[in-house]
């Protein structure tokens, strides 16, 4: 059976007894674990399949939780909302509509039941990641900018 971590604070602490309500009336048992803020994130998002930020409209500026999870090596999986599709171009991870749990389990069995195309977007999120969030390449682009202003 997969196992679910949930990592991070939610906004509202009250969804955590819901959690754990649910994960017992489905008979889930350790299949869902709540692990909360952690400081050793990079290990858990090397062990990751999928990373999943089914987030809401509004609360995301750049998610840099996608694209840490995809250089490690985890299939993004995101909300269509702003900020999020910024992180996920088409072909490098999944999109889903907002408010759309049903929607998110069916992207995850589908990536459960296809690992050639799992592996595909694996492949495609970590050439992303590495493009388009390299702090080197921001860097320098950041530096040219200032090289511009100091010529004018």
């Amino acid at each position: 059976m997969p196992l679910l971590l949930i990592a991070g604070s939610p906004l509202d602490d009250s969804i955590l007894p819901e959690i754990e309500a649910r994960t017992a009336k489905n008979d889930c048992g350790d299949a869902v674990r709540i692990i909360g803020r952690r400081y050793d994130i990079e290990n858990w998002m090397q062990a990751a399949d999928v990373i999943a930020l089914p987030s809401h409209e509004g609360t995301e500026g750049l998610p840099r939780v996608l694209f840490e999870g995809m250089a490690c090596g985890a299939v993004a999986l995101g909300t269509d909302v702003s900020g999020v599709r910024e992180a996920i171009p088409p072909g490098t991870g999944l999109l889903v509509p907002e408010h759309s749990p049903e929607a998110i389990a069916e992207v995850l069995k589908k990536l459960m039941n296809e690992p050639n195309y799992t592996e595909q977007l694996r492949k495609a999120g970590i050439e992303s990641a590495r493009l388009r969030f390299d702090s080197r390449a921001s860097a320098s682009a950041v530096e040219k900018v200032y090289e511009s202003l100091l010529e004018k």
